[in-house]
């Protein structure tokens, strides 16, 4: 029997849900919405907090590993174990993102100091994945510990989850700058923060130094901590001065490179360190791609060699007679293995606003965190004393007449009676009364007695250090330095001396520009398609290519970016506007920009006025054009030519020398004007030996001399005259 289905009418929509599309303004969704969610991306997930060095996310990984129990002297538990317990009990995000996040940057083996030992294939090398967080294992490292082991005495604040059911601290309590050490990068709305890594030695000798030296120069912050040190090594190229520059204002730019091996012998190039950032998978498929298109020349084959004792090794083999200096030199320049690293030290303050961060400012953070720590936990401390000194004294006193503090309690009706009687026999607090009345008989031996006066004796002693150390700034600060001297000795490895070499007296990997101009007369330019390859006009050496857009964009190119090989390529990324493309001898020609509107600019064509672009570049500012305008024309000149203008309406010869140079980017000056609204100019020529119009030689007129009316039938430039012999 055939089953049917019957279809029932769904109900109608409740009125409500009419109401949920509002009309609102762009301005009113940014200031209402949008912002709201800028200000979270960047207060709780992107960027890190100066206190602690750490991202919420990174912050209640840890925090939550500690309440699991995985600490250093404990087994290990399973990634997505932890990782869904730190998710569903502290940060309601995606456990995907809260796993990346641990592997690459708190379990990370190229991390200066690692704060979650991991066991499994957390990715090795920077932009290497992680295995799944089902088969890999993790807990606090010692190092992650030292963020954390505080907060049990209440050394920092607490507030709620993000679901009222439990509590997080709004900042760890790090005993060393985590921030300084680690760096960070994040990118949120608006804010871009990248804090370099830097030697944990150096870091903890510049905090004991501040303690001592609160007021120490920038320079003497400098001698200390040298520069940067990546956990994945490298090397930083020249930048002295943008060392001192990011530790007195907290920006800079820093040349970075990895390190690069040559064996002549072998014809080999073995890449194991890369820069701050890069991946390594990244740059294998840069160098392969190199080697394919010609980029880098005299690749015979690139292998990625890495494996667990070698977790970047990339070996580039040259072909047979390939100059292997040449070879590096050309890797520099066509991969990130040497790149810019921009140092923004942006970080959030107590108040959760991000400011930019000097090093003096980072380090004077972590010590006034420091003290408030060692504040919080020491008068937590001496709370717990105060109350151990109560229940001693008490039993201090009671033990010395036992008898009368049996009669006593065997007398009372009950609990609560035979405490209040002991405090009125013994003259002690209610609090001393009940303590003593739930002790034990076992505890009213002789033994007992001794041991509680020594106990108040040594509780008394320490309760007083305490004190002091709360009533003395001098007495904090010596503790202090003493905390981080035994922290200092933590980072007792030689994993943890210097990694990343400071090169301040090289000078970064630089293209010769005269090889660039001897590369670019190798190659051949067809004007009409904008394409360089081995057909079309030969290009002079010494020059370079011309190019000019509809809009008004102009470029010059000099050669940069051409792989070795000749193969087709484009004069820019997008060549569908292009109006004009030929060569010129910069320097030597200016260029003539005419706009449909009549007016004409002439600009120069100097390197130190007009510097050329490379291969991927898009053009300049050439000239700014007016509603409705467009560039028709762009042309090279010598200064002795004439131009001839053509309108829909109209013609004009004019001198080249008539026209005034002015700089890129400007609005010219008006040459052909318009007979008419609807009378544009569409197309321009020079000549140096002028025109002829309609069949006679044209008379060049002044640039401010009224246009020709009509459009010419016919017109053509002058034949120079033939040279007589007599």
């Amino acid at each position: 029997m055939r089953k049917t289905t019957r279809k029932t009418k769904q109900p109608a929509a409740p009125a409500a849900i009419a109401n949920v599309v509002e009309n609102t303004t762009v301005a009113d969704f940014i200031e209402n919405d949008n912002l709201e969610y800028m200000f979270y991306t960047i207060t709780d997930r992107a960027v890190p907090s100066v206190i602690d060095g750490m991202k919420p996310g990174a912050r209640r990984m840890l925090y939550s590993m500690l309440k699991d129990g995985v600490t250093p002297d404990a087994k290990p538990k399973k990634s997505a174990r932890l990782v869904n317990s730190a998710v569903g009990q502290f940060h309601p995000h995606g456990g995907a993102a809260m796993y990346g996040m641990m592997a690459s940057t708190l379990a990370a083996n190229y991390s200066r100091v690692k704060l979650v030992d991991g066991i499994g294939d957390f990715g090795g090398a920077p932009g290497n994945p992680p295995a799944q967080d089902r088969y890999t294992e993790a807990r606090l490292s010692k190092h992650g510990f030292e963020l954390v082991r505080e907060l049990s005495d209440r050394a920092v604040p607490f507030q709620p989850t993000y679901d009222d059911e439990s509590e997080e601290p709004v900042f760890l309590s790090p005993t060393f700058p985590v921030l300084l050490i680690n760096g960070v990068e994040g990118l949120s709305e608006g804010y871009r923060s990248a804090v370099p890594e830097h030697n944990p030695h150096k870091v903890m000798e510049l905090c004991i130094r501040m303690i001592d030296e609160p007021d120490i120069s920038d320079e003497d912050i400098f001698d200390i901590l040298e520069g940067p040190d990546w956990g994945t090594g490298g090397e930083v190229i020249g930048g002295r001065s943008e060392v001192l520059k990011y530790i007195s204002t907290g920006r800079a730019n820093l040349t970075v490179r990895g390190k690069l091996d040559v064996d002549n012998k072998a014809k080999t190039v073995t890449i194991t360190e890369v820069p701050p950032g890069v991946a390594v998978p990244k740059v294998y498929d840069e160098l392969r791609d190199g080697a394919r298109n010609g980029t880098i020349e005299g690749v015979r084959d690139v292998e990625l060699l890495s494996d667990m004792k070698h977790p970047i090794r990339i070996v580039v083999s040259g072909k047979r007679g390939t100059d292997m200096e040449k070879l590096r030199r050309d890797i520099l320049l066509t991969t990130k293995l040497e790149t810019t690293y921009t140092v923004l030290m942006i970080a959030l303050d107590r108040n959760r606003a991000p400011r930019l961060w000097t090093i003096r400012e980072q380090v004077e953070e972590f010590l006034k965190l420091r003290e408030e720590v060692l504040i919080n936990k020491t008068t937590t401390q001496a709370a717990k004393l105060n109350k151990e000194l109560l229940k001693q004294t008490a039993l201090a006193k009671v033990l010395l007449d036992k008898e009368k503090a049996v009669k006593v309690v065997m007398a009372a009706k009950d609990e609560k009676t035979a405490a209040h009687d002991l405090a009125a026999a013994f003259d002690i607090t209610p609090e001393q009364g009940e303590i003593v009345a739930a002790l034990p008989l076992r505890r009213l031996s002789k033994a007992s007695v001794l041991d509680a006066e020594k106990k108040v004796t040594k509780t008394t002693k320490e309760l007083a250090a305490k004190q002091k150390i709360l009533d003395s700034k001098a007495r904090r600060r010596t503790v202090l330095r003493k905390e981080l001297e035994e922290t200092a000795k933590l980072f007792d490895d030689p994993h943890y001396d210097r990694k990343t070499r400071l090169l301040y007296d090289e000078k970064p990997t630089k293209k010769d520009k005269k090889d660039s101009a001897a590369q670019l007369s190798l190659w051949k330019l067809d004007p009409d398609m904008g394409i360089l390859s081995d057909v079309g006009n030969p290009i002079p050496e010494g020059d370079v290519v011309y190019t000019a857009f509809t809009g008004g964009k102009i470029k010059l190119f000099a050669g940069g970016g051409l792989p070795q090989r000749i193969t087709p390529k484009t004069v820019a990324p997008d060549t569908s506007t292009m109006i004009a493309c030929g060569t010129l001898t910069p320097g030597g020609q200016d260029l003539l920009l005419v706009s449909s509107g009549g007016k004409i600019l002439k600009t120069t064509t100097h390197p130190d006025k007009f510097k050329p672009q490379g291969i991927t570049g898009t053009g300049v500012a050439g000239m700014k054009l007016g509603n409705g305008e467009t560039l028709v024309a762009c042309l090279p000149v010598n200064g002795d030519e004439e131009i001839l203008t053509l309108s829909t309406d109209g013609w004009k010869v004019t001198k080249v020398s008539d026209i005034p140079a002015k700089g890129r980017g400007g609005g010219g000056v008006m040459v052909h004007n318009p007979k008419s609204t609807s009378d544009v100019v569409v197309e321009a020529h020079v000549s140096p030996t002028g025109f002829q119009v309609e069949g006679k030689k044209a008379k060049p007129f002044k640039r401010s001399a009224a246009t020709r009316k009509g459009h010419p039938t016919q017109w053509a430039a002058v034949e120079p005259e033939e040279p007589t012999n007599e």
